[in-house]
């Protein structure tokens, strides 16, 4: 069975994992010894398919790197959303901030029947981080902890600040990119 392990598809390599955990716990010495062997061997087929699928991202990414290095904001945008289409939840977000432009987080969320500014981070930072290869490395910022602002790749972020001194940001499509999701009939 160990030699045929890298054959088995991740759904069929569960199962085994989970009947060789179960013999490793209750099964005889000789059991316990063959399932450990199995356990061990799952594991490194899983770290060599997880290396091969890393392997495979990096030449993509190099790929759409060479793809997209002369290209301005515009073309980015056009190849982006050409290539990995968006999904209707993607549209339905990307049209909330293009016909509110400045407006509040919570506002475009509630805009679409979502809670509040969460989401709208969430959304827009999940579909730009989609597709992070084709618009440019997303900006590192100090205040978000060193972590990546995926949403700055489409958006301009304006600060505001309400009478009360909340700060709040408005939220505008960068203008290549209304004009390139115009122009895909994305947003109007």
């Amino acid at each position: 069975m160990i030699d045929k392990i890298s054959t088995y598809d991740d759904k069929k390599l569960a199962v085994i994992e989970e009947n060789a955990t179960r013999l490793a716990r209750v099964g005889t010495e000789t059991q316990k010894t063959h399932a450990e062997s199995v356990l061990n061997a799952i594991s490194v087929e899983r770290q060599r398919r997880k290396e091969a699928a890393a392997d495979r991202r990096r030449q993509q990414v190099a790929e759409i790197a060479e793809k997209v290095k002369d290209k301005e904001l515009l073309d980015r945008v056009l190849l982006a959303f050409t290539e990995v289409p968006p999904e209707e939840w993607e549209v339905e977000v990307l049209k909330e901030i293009a016909a509110h432009p400045g407006g509040d987080g919570t506002t475009i969320a509630r805009g679409i029947g979502k809670r509040d500014v969460g989401y709208i981070n969430l959304a827009v930072g999940t579909l730009c981080s989609t597709r992070e290869p084709y618009l440019g490395v997303a900006p590192v910022l100090k205040r978000r902890n060193g972590k990546k602002h995926y949403s700055a790749l489409l958006i301009d972020f304006t600060p505001n600040m309400d009478p009360g001194g909340s700060r709040w940001f408005g939220w505008t499509l960068k203008p290549e990119a209304h004009a390139a999701l115009k122009q895909l009939g994305i947003v109007t």
